[in-house]
């Protein structure tokens, strides 16, 4: 009876790393995060950015805290001063 769970375990764990192997693949493109992103802008739009898209970046946190600022989205220049927002 044991030899026969130990040969039903074995034969699920080696169709679980067949799986692993061949039907999750890293070709998949929807694994990478930064297929999701904006492509980089060229050097010439970057040097005569306007500031068409502004975000709020996170510059660091500590527990409960936040220090934020504003910056451009094309040449990350920062737009205002760092605010902590602390709740």
């Amino acid at each position: 009876m044991i030899a026969l769970m130990i040969s039903i375990i074995a034969l699920i764990v080696a169709i679980a790393c067949y799986l692993a192997n061949h039907c999750f693949d890293n070709d998949d493109p929807d694994q990478f995060w930064y297929d999701n992103f904006p492509e980089p802008t060229p050097k010439e739009l970057q040097k005569k950015c306007k500031h068409p898209e502004v975000y709020l970046k996170v510059l660091s946190e500590i527990v409960n805290c936040e220090k934020t600022v504003v910056a451009c989205r094309y040449c990350g220049k920062h737009l205002s001063k760092p605010t902590t927002d602390c709740r």
